[in-house]
């Protein structure tokens, strides 16, 4: 007969025993047991899941503030003077303390993070005849745009902008042509053809003969040209050739350092 059948040895907590004198269930030890590393390991994990999260907050807040436009809402330089020589585009006064050269191609992505972050700084500095900015439109990452030539083409557009003499369009349409509702990504199936670029630069207060000589590609030769100057000339400075770089005489600028406009001259 079964422990049930005769009610031998069954007690309150089910366990097997003599009557009234309940034994622990076997397991509930080991069950105990087994629990604290569990818990323990729960533990380390939530520590674990709040330090990530912690690090990746810390990061997004990085992240976000290198690349906060720096000067946010003062826009393109207003009253900086513009003039082309050799297809450089040189804004700024002449007599300006320091003067930057800026290498950079139109297609180059981080060339848009620059404009970005740092373009109503100097044009700021601009206006403020802090400074001086000579732009080298290079056009080596032509192959990395849909057309094959949208560097050179954007370029010749620059230079049919900067042509007019008006600091402000020249500064508007440049800052436009690198920002992310414009630029085209690199190895897409779309840029920019010659008539949207002279839309481009009327929206950006280009006059009316600007925008006929974007659109006739008056200028892309000179600007092709004028890319193969630059590029040897960036060679010739003893730094890699590469974009956006940013030189102050022969000595490369550390644009990861948010404040080096401000410590310039």
């Amino acid at each position: 007969m079964s422990d049930k059948a005769s009610g031998k040895g069954k007690n309150a907590s089910g366990g097997s025993g003599p009557r009234g004198k309940p034994t622990p269930r076997k397991g509930a030890g080991v069950v105990a047991a087994a629990r604290q590393p569990t818990s323990r390991r729960g533990t380390l994990a939530g520590v674990v899941v709040v330090v990530v999260l912690v690090l990746v907050i810390a990061g997004f807040l990085y992240q976000r503030t290198r690349t906060t436009p720096v000067n946010n809402g003062y826009g393109a330089a207003a009253t900086a003077q513009v003039m082309v020589t050799n297809g450089v585009v040189r804004v700024g006064a002449a007599n300006a303390p320091v003067t930057l050269n800026v290498f950079e191609d139109f297609t180059c992505p981080i060339c848009g993070q620059f404009e970005g972050v740092y373009g109503q700084q100097l044009a700021q500095s601009l206006d403020q005849g802090k400074i001086a900015v000579n732009y080298h439109m290079l056009d080596f990452l032509n192959n990395r745009s849909a057309s094959k030539d949208y560097s050179t083409r954007a370029a010749g557009a620059a230079l049919c902008v900067a042509g007019d003499g008006t600091g402000s369009a020249f500064s508007k349409f440049h800052s436009a042509l690198f920002a992310p509702a414009t630029q085209p990504k690199e190895n897409s199936g779309t840029d920019l053809s010659n008539t949207q670029l002279a839309k481009v630069a009327a929206d950006a207060g280009a006059s009316p003969a600007a925008q006929q000589c974007i659109s006739s590609g008056a200028q892309v030769a000179a600007a092709a040209t004028a890319a193969q100057a630059g590029q040897s000339a960036l060679a010739a400075s003893g730094n890699p050739v590469a974009t956006p770089t940013i030189l102050e005489g022969t000595t490369k600028i550390d644009i990861n350092n948010r404040n080096w406009l401000t410590s310039l001259g």
